[in-house]
């Protein structure tokens, strides 16, 4: 049997012949000496047309007559296909055209480009073969609707529902059906009678992004009234206890110098990489780094306490042996702190202002989006770059030297990622309370709270692991002038301080961000960033105070 097989096996072998794996095939349009006319394609018997391209009506294919826009429909439109064509609009037009058709959609609040509103005079005067046209082969930056209306029947439903949107939008009574005019909202009267007709007007319905509006007026001005209050507090605490002031002074001023910093670091890095995420937070992202020159007003205090040698205790008092070391010669200095104070102001304003100009022109002019964004990122690369150094050596000024004898290279970086996460939190608080706003209620879909939700948790994780990373490296060190930092903040009340930290700014954010159940929902994430926007002050409250 063995023999046979192999003998059997053999005669396969042998049997086949090279050239079976070398067969001749004929590539379209390529020359050929099998057929007569010496071409391997056959030409295509007379009246073929190819699957799904039969038009046997010429203006429901194209929408042209003679090469004009057509001013009819091809078909007779029903209040079905009214109803079909207004689902077709709401899922592929809205998200540029809005749905009012007003060309302020919720891609283009994220800064696409704005297309034009139905309401313009040329697209009320354009044929309804127009507005096919356009869907079938697009029109400028408008791409063809071809693939995803597949359907021509579809196309002209569309264009009958964008018709019913212009005609709505500037109506009279008389154009109303008689059946349906009672549906209508009464018109209010408004006094006095004039010619013994009373005059009236229409119920005027307040737009939804007005109210949105109407509430962030409302929380500046409660916020101003809270800063009146606070800030003569504060006075008041300046002249009772002028040591304790300063102190509690710089926590708070570093807290919001990373929401005003964190949001200016986050508009760069979105540019930088063009996440969707940030598409809905440029506008707020823009509006917190506008802070800078405010900040810079209220380091004020601060300028003036290191002017007057207080706050910092290398200013007021030093060792012959410290005063001998080159970084209190050369670098710790009242002129030096100062002139580097105004250096970073600088770096920061002139950032914030050219990035909030280029996104005032996005509004204002119509550029083609890669130009547009190559600019911002030609800016954002290095800026980001001098964001990072200046704010490190700010950090280093202004809190590392708050123990002159304790340092670490991890500190720039842990106060950078903590202004994220502050910026990130005060940007989910914000948009959970115009969750019900427009243009928030359009934009702050699900799947957009999810990826805030996984950003905030990326920078959690980075946060602790940083931390972690400092500490490990100076605990095994064990030098005297390093682990006293640590045993101060590790006994007595502030080792409680430091574990309500690790569980409320690590474990328990961690655990939760994990599951969509909290990413998903906005009432559940808005939680967290809270959490995380307090847990951040207490942070750097127990990095400033035990000194």
């Amino acid at each position: 049997m063995i023999w046979a097989g192999a003998i059997l096996a053999l005669a396969t072998v042998v049997g086949c012949r090279q050239d079976m794996h070398d067969q001749p095939k004929y590539i379209p349009l390529r020359q050929s000496d099998f057929f007569g006319d010496n071409r391997s394609e056959r030409a295509l018997p007379v009246g073929v047309v190819a699957r799904g391209h039969l038009e046997e009506d010429t203006y429901l294919y194209s929408g042209k007559v003679n090469g004009q826009d057509g001013a009819v429909f091809p078909f007779q439109m029903t209040e079905a296909d009214l109803k079909r064509g207004q689902d077709r609009y709401n899922i592929y037009c809205t998200p540029c055209h809005s749905p009012l058709g007003d060309g302020v959609g919720s891609v283009v609040r994220r800064g696409y480009k704005q297309p034009p509103a139905y309401t313009e005079p040329r697209l009320l005067n354009a044929g309804v073969g127009h507005f096919y046209d356009v869907m079938a082969n697009g029109y400028g930056a408008m791409p063809d609707y071809a693939s995803q209306i597949p359907d021509v029947r579809d196309r002209w439903r569309i264009a009958a529902y964008i018709r019913v949107l212009q005609l709505s939008q500037r109506a009279t009574i008389a154009e109303v059906p008689a059946q349906l005019r009672g549906s209508l909202p009464e018109a209010q009267p408004v006094n006095p009678r004039i010619g013994g007709a009373q005059v009236t007007a229409p119920t005027k319905v307040e737009h939804p992004s007005t109210r949105g509006q109407k509430l962030v007026d409302r929380i500046q001005r409660r916020a101003v009234m809270v800063a009146v209050v606070l800030g003569v507090a504060t006075i008041i605490g300046a002249v009772v206890e002028p040591e304790q002031f300063l102190r509690s002074y710089l926590v708070g001023y570093m807290m919001w110098l990373g929401a005003t910093l964190g949001g200016l670091a986050l508009l760069m890095m979105q540019y930088l990489t063009k996440g969707n995420w940030g598409f809905v937070l440029r506008r707020q992202l823009e509006a917190a780094s506008r802070n800078v020159p405010l900040m810079a007003l209220l380091f004020v205090p601060l300028a003036i306490a290191i002017w007057n040698h207080r706050l910092y205790p290398w200013l007021s008092s030093m060792s012959p042996e410290d005063a001998a070391l080159p970084k209190f010669q050369q670098y710790l200095t009242v002129h030096g702190m100062l002139a580097r104070a105004v250096v970073y102001f600088l770096v920061w304003f002139l950032l914030q202002f050219q990035l909030n100009r280029w996104g005032s022109w996005q509004d204002q002019r119509d550029e083609p989006d890669l130009l547009r964004s190559r600019r911002y990122q030609k800016l954002a690369g290095p800026g980001f770059i001098l964001y990072a150094l200046t704010i490190t050596l700010a950090a280093t000024d202004w809190v590392m030297s708050l123990d002159p004898h304790w340092y670490s290279t991890m500190f720039g970086l842990i106060i950078i990622v903590g202004q994220g996460i502050i910026a990130m939190s005060l940007c989910l608080l914000l948009n959970y309370g115009l969750r019900i706003y427009r243009p928030v209620s359009e934009m702050m879909q699900p799947l957009y709270w999810h990826d805030l939700g996984n950003l905030l948790l990326a920078m959690v994780m980075l946060f602790a692991y940083i931390s972690f990373g400092q500490f490990l490296i100076i605990w095994s060190g064990n030098l005297p002038e390093e682990i006293e930092w640590y045993m101060n903040r590790l006994h007595g009340g502030w080792g409680v301080w430091a574990s309500m930290i690790v569980l409320f700014h690590f474990a328990v954010p961690f655990f939760l961000l994990l599951m969509k159940y909290f990413k998903r929902h906005p009432e559940r994430l808005v939680w967290i960033a809270a959490l995380m926007f307090v847990m951040r002050y207490a942070d750097l409250f127990w990095y400033t105070m035990p000194n």
